[in-house]
C-alpha cells in the first residue's frame, strides 16, 4: 500500500489498519495493522485471505491524532 498526496507526492499516516470480512460466509472482520516500510509505504503479511471468495476490505487510515480516512475494497480471491 503506497499512500500518495493530491498533487502526485508520498503521504503521511501514523498508523493504517486493514479490516477483513467476509460478510456472506460469517467471516470477519479480521483486524490487522500494516507496518511502515519507507516514507509513505506500508506493507502488511498475514493469512487473512486464505478463503477463496469475495472479500471486503475496510482500510482505516490514520493521517494525524484527529484525521482518520476509510475506503473499502471488495477483493475475489479464487481457489
Amino acid at each position: 500500500l503506497s499512500l500518495t498526496t493530491q498533487e502526485g507526492l508520498p503521504g503521511e499516516a501514523e498508523e493504517i489498519r486493514v479490516l477483513f470480512g467476509m460478510p456472506e460466509q460469517g467471516i470477519g472482520p479480521i483486524e490487522a495493522m500494516a507496518m511502515p516500510i519507507s516514507h509513505g509505504a506500508f506493507e502488511l503479511h498475514g493469512h487473512q485471505l486464505s478463503v477463496p471468495g469475495s472479500w471486503l476490505l475496510e482500510i482505516v487510515v490514520l493521517a494525524d491524532r484527529f484525521t482518520e480516512h476509510r475506503a473499502t475494497v471488495e477483493v475475489n480471491v479464487n481457489p
